[in-house]
């Protein structure tokens, strides 16, 4: 991404164990163990399917194997800090009109899904597409107003 582009995940909560990932991405983030973890936890729950049913004890033994505190882990996801930042996150989907991951929402105007036509590399297009026309917008704003300042 450009350096001027900001990138965030936003975890998916359609509850069920939906919601028990969603805590724990919170509680990784939290504890600074998202960015160590995360590979590893897709590829977990994806590839080497560590998780049967989603329950939060479940998840926690996973993030334990990758080398997190299980107490600590689990005292976090379940801590106000982490209802908080899930109840934004729900908030931000529900505005943001998520209805499935992966989503990509730009500049908070545009929601780009994955289609069937177009793939995967087709969303990532239309994502690079769409940040191309809001950076522009932005360096013709920015020019607008420096030529008008006197």
């Amino acid at each position: 991404m450009p350096a001027d582009v900001r990138w965030e995940y936003v975890p998916a909560d359609f509850g069920g164990s939906w919601d028990e990932f969603a805590r724990a991405y919170f509680a990784a983030e939290i504890l600074g163990a998202q960015k160590r973890t995360h590979d590893a936890v897709f590829k977990g729950v994806f590839v080497d399917q560590l998780i049967e049913t989603g329950t939060s004890d479940e998840i926690a033994d996973m993030y334990a194997k990758f080398g997190v505190d299980r107490a600590e882990f689990v005292s976090t996801a379940r801590s106000f800090g982490v209802t908080t930042k899930l109840n934004r996150a729900r908030q931000f989907a529900l505005g943001s009109g998520v209805t499935g991951t992966p989503t990509i929402i730009v500049n908070g105007k545009y929601r780009v899904n994955v289609t069937k036509d177009r793939g995967f590399p087709g969303m990532l297009a239309t994502t690079a597409f769409l940040i191309a026309e809001e950076r522009a917008i932005v360096s013709v704003t920015k020019a607008r107003a420096a030529a008008e300042k006197p």
